[in-house]
């Protein structure tokens, strides 16, 4: 049976997670992704693929009756992965699962990433062939795949590839701006909105670079500059500075490394 993560404090909980098809709960076989499509296959056969898993609402809780939340799959868009409208109903009631990325926008969409689990509180990534991941569009795990085009896998051959997985894990943090996440400060320090320019070694991305802010590693910032902070906010390089000092992080002495960025003029 599927079990789905949350991660509703520090520790992530499991939860068995149920389909209802038909006015029928179904248990869940198996959930994956081919071909890019999200797929789900019940208990009975029942099979659905991309558009058709709107027809699917999935329960998450230990009693598929009365669970915990419920998911309902809307307009759907192939894009590395499928993407979804998503429709979320808790406690509260319904509501979009995710948020559009400023207070006016309409919801954003959910996506997902493929064998790999990803910590909610420090964004390490580990290598788990029976997960999928889902997360939202707005978030710095489908931004790094799908938007800035890190995709953490071979395309054409669609194999492992040991530097995008590296440079993928490495977008995560620069992404958050979480500088010191090795340290145990999970603390991001940027908004939303705001871009950065990049550089990575495989030149993916390869923007000029002037005054480089971080060069970026899977477990935080390598190097760091304190006064080309993305947010350009002086009183935030004095208290990056500080904690810089504090953790051990050097200063960045160039701008070479596995993913470089570097604040928009």
């Amino acid at each position: 049976m599927l079990r789905g993560l949350a991660w509703p404090g520090w520790t992530p909980v499991e939860l068995p997670v149920s389909a209802v098809h038909g006015d029928v709960v179904k248990a869940v076989r198996s959930a994956r992704i081919k071909d890019g499509n999200f797929q789900l296959t019940l208990d009975d056969d029942s099979f659905f693929s991309g558009v058709s898993i709107s027809q699917v609402e999935l329960r998450v809780g230990a009693n598929p009756n009365a669970p915990a939340y419920r998911l309902g799959f809307g307009e759907h868009e192939l894009g590395v992965t499928s993407r979804y409208r998503v429709q979320y109903t808790g406690a509260d009631g319904p509501k979009p699962l995710c948020a559009g990325p400023y207070p006016n926008s309409p919801p954003a969409r959910t996506a997902f990433l493929p064998g790999r689990a990803v910590d909610g509180w420090n964004a390490y990534v580990t290598e788990e062939p029976n997960v999928v991941t889902m997360a939202c569009e707005t978030g710095a795990i489908v931004t790094c795949s799908q938007v800035w085009g890190y995709v953490p896998w071979n395309t054409g051959k669609g194999q492992p590839d040991t530097m995008l997985e590296t440079i993928y894990a490495s977008c995560l943090q620069a992404k958050r701006a979480a500088y010191f996440v090795e340290a145990g400060h999970l603390r991001s320090y940027t908004r939303s909105g705001i871009e950065v320019r990049r550089r990575d070694q495989l030149n993916i991305k390869a923007d000029v670079i002037e005054d480089v802010e971080a060069v970026w590693g899977p477990q935080g910032a390598e190097c760091i500059t304190p006064e080309n902070n993305r947010l350009k906010d002086p009183q935030l390089a004095s208290q990056l500075q500080e904690l810089a000092t504090k953790y051990g992080v050097p200063s960045c002495k160039s701008g070479e490394g596995t993913l470089v960025t570097g604040p928009f003029p």
